[in-house]
């Protein structure tokens, strides 16, 4: 497993790429607070992030459940706070 551009993305051991959501270390820093009250142009900026969410998302609750366990513990594993990332 790998954790890519300071934590926003993840991949796996079988070469699956995954975000996650969590960048910033403080709610006015994370993707979630910037994209709700964030200057307009800094909103631009993260939406290909946001985007990449919301299709894990929907990717998680179409797969099989046994996949999904894995794929979850794997992205939990990732983001444990002081992890070095690689």
């Amino acid at each position: 497993m790998k954790v890519l551009c300071d934590g926003k993305y993840v991949v796996l051991d079988g070469g699956a790429t995954w975000p996650t959501p969590m960048d910033g270390d403080a709610d006015e820093d994370s993707l979630e607070w910037r994209l709700r009250y964030g200057k307009p142009d800094a909103v631009l900026r993260r939406r290909y992030h946001a985007a990449s969410i919301v299709n894990a998302y929907r990717e998680l609750i179409t797969m099989p459940a046994a996949k999904r366990n894995k794929v979850i513990a794997s992205l939990r594993r990732a983001i444990k706070p002081g992890d070095q990332h690689g």
